[in-house]
């Protein structure tokens, strides 16, 4: 059911999917970057991944964003397979969708024993506005991984076994080398739910689920040293800013996906850092989330514990959320209320909001530049909360396939009111345009410079479109490159890249000189919709080389040795 949703919300051919890249010609290179550098790094050197081979001589680069480390072996397989960029990361990104589906069923499932409100949570979650939107932000997508978790702490606190302890830790592990943002909220919700499971059970929990906890943690430390390059790429740059244009807004909850086809009006962006904050998870799952949170009050029968009444059988009278599992609802829906609370952000320069004063005392959080971001969580607990509020109403229904024609109703408004198009992209990749690269990676190592080069200080929309896929072109030949794009610019970029422009003028030469820039690629022509250099202002570079360099041309592009520095 889940495979066939995702196809008809999706809508892509086989052919689309081997050569178009969900999002922009921006974010979605740089994501393809990260996962090929990551990859590639794992491989040859892992101890230096996060050297990635833009913005030299700068170390900590692949820092510069999301690591995405735990998935970018996943990816290396997928390409490895089709030998195909755009497919691999489709093929990944549909694998990263299944698993925020199936990991949201599971929990939902496990939670209330029944498994047609689990699949309209599980819906609810994988197709949300918030998914849509950030279809060029994979790293984003791995969403998935916090359900599981979620789902292995409450296994964990129902019956302590390590089994289950090692399985939390690995996830931990995964879920803090795939996001900053997932990871700060992952984090942020373990503790309110372990803070409130102490208080439930009087700060007397068993002694094995201490040790299995401690076991959890352990392996959970795995992760630590990812943090370090973190640390040191905030050194160098200082804390971000708050903004309280990216801070979570009431109007948000209800923003669909843009281009939405039901709700085309509501999705239209009106106010200032709206992009990013498209969180509409329906309003049928807002509906039903309010009638789970009265049903949670009101419902106080007391029930025999059993660890497999949760809901009762699928055909049986439902029930509702059981006492043994009622906890752990309650405890998800606490999380999920206040990382949205902190998802508020920043209002005006000086409010005292939680998330500042988060932000204040809590140094690894100050790279979260997007707070709202954060709302994923609260919309993954106002899923599981509507799946109770269904839960609530099929209670009024005797007969079976009533109930199933009723979740099955559901399931589609739902997929009705999330329906929107995914924004695709192509990046360059025929011969013509690669051949330069396959010319240099059998050239010997040497740091390259490609021109014309941008930078934000020139011209930030052919800094973020020019520069992005030359990253994805440069995993080629893997060598150093002065060019990047990234959530942050190394300190001098700008201005280096101001004097290299210059070129062919003596300062443009000196500056790459004392950069130890071995190689010059000069691009000629339109190349991703933005103008390079023209024939003869490649012949004027050319003509002014320094002595000793040699020039060959591939297709529309020159590759200038200059020598070894």
């Amino acid at each position: 059911m889940f495979a066939v949703a995702t196809m008809a919300m999706l809508r892509r051919t086989p052919g689309e999917l081997a050569n178009r890249l969900p999002g922009n010609l921006g974010d979605a290179p740089l994501v393809m970057w990260i996962l090929q550098w990551g990859g590639h790094g794992l491989r040859h050197n892992p101890i230096h991944v996060f050297n990635g081979n833009i913005f030299w001589p700068y170390p900590h680069t692949l820092a510069y964003a999301d690591s995405m480390l735990s998935v970018a072996p996943a990816y290396g397989l997928l390409y490895g397979i089709t030998g195909k960029w755009a497919l691999a990361w489709n093929l990944l990104w549909i694998g990263l969708i299944g698993l925020n589906l199936g990991a949201t069923y599971c929990l939902t499932r496990w939670l209330t024993g029944r498994t047609d409100v689990a699949i309209f949570a599980g819906l609810a979650v994988g197709f949300s506005a918030y998914v849509f939107n950030n279809a060029g932000h994979p790293q984003l997508e791995v969403i998935g991984l916090v359900p599981l978790g979620f789902l292995l702490l409450f296994k964990l606190f129902d019956r302590p076994r390590m089994t289950t302890a090692v399985l939390l830790g690995v996830v931990n592990v995964a879920i803090a080398l795939g996001a900053l943002y997932v990871a700060t909220g992952y984090a942020i919700a373990v503790v309110v739910i372990l803070v409130g499971f102490a208080v439930s059970v009087r700060a007397r929990p068993p002694r094995a689920l201490l040790a299995c906890l401690a076991v959890a943690g352990l392996i959970t430390m795995i992760a630590a040293p990812s943090v370090i390059p973190y640390r040191d790429v905030e050194k160098t740059f200082g804390r971000r800013p708050l903004s309280p244009e990216w801070g979570l807004r009431p109007r948000d909850i209800v923003r669909p996906a843009v281009g939405s086809y039901l709700y085309k009006t509501l999705s239209h962006d009106t106010d200032q850092g709206s992009g990013e904050r498209h969180l509409f998870p329906g309003f049928l799952t807002l509906g039903l989330a309010a009638v789970g949170a009265v049903a949670l009050v009101v419902d106080r029968r007391r029930r025999p514990r059993g660890r497999h009444r949760a809901g009762g059988g699928e055909g049986d009278v439902v029930r509702g959320v059981p006492p043994d599992r009622r906890r752990y609802v309650v405890l998800l829906v606490v999380a999920g209320a206040v990382i949205g609370v902190l998802a508020v952000g920043a209002i005006g320069t000086s409010f005292p909001t939680p998330w500042r004063v988060v932000y204040d005392h809590v140094e690894p959080l100050s790279g979260v530049r997007v707070p709202a971001r954060l709302a994923l969580f609260s919309i993954l607990a106002g899923a599981v909360l509507a799946a109770v509020g269904l839960m609530a109403i099929m209670q009024r229904i005797s007969r079976p396939a009533v109930r199933v024609a009723i979740a099955a109703i559901a399931s589609v408004l739902l997929l009705v009111e999330l329906a929107a198009p995914v924004p695709y992209t192509h990046i360059p990749d025929d011969p013509a345009t690669l051949s330069v690269y396959h010319a240099m990676s059998h050239r010997p190592t040497g740091a390259v410079a490609e021109l014309p080069i941008f930078n934000p200080g020139q011209s930030v929309n052919d800094w973020a479109y020019g520069e992005p896929a030359r990253m994805v072109w440069a995993t080629i030949d893997y060598h150093p490159r002065v060019n990047g794009y990234s959530g942050y610019v190394s300190p001098t970029y700008d201005s280096d890249a101001a004097v290299i422009r210059t070129i062919p003028a003596p300062a443009a030469f000196a500056k790459l000189r004392s950069m130890d820039v071995r190689y010059l690629i000069l691009h000629v022509g339109v190349q991703t919709d933005i103008m390079m250099y023209t024939e003869d202002q490649a012949r004027s570079i050319i003509a002014a080389l320094p002595a000793g360099a040699t020039v060959d041309r591939y297709d529309a592009n020159y590759l200038v040795d200059l020598g070894k520095p």
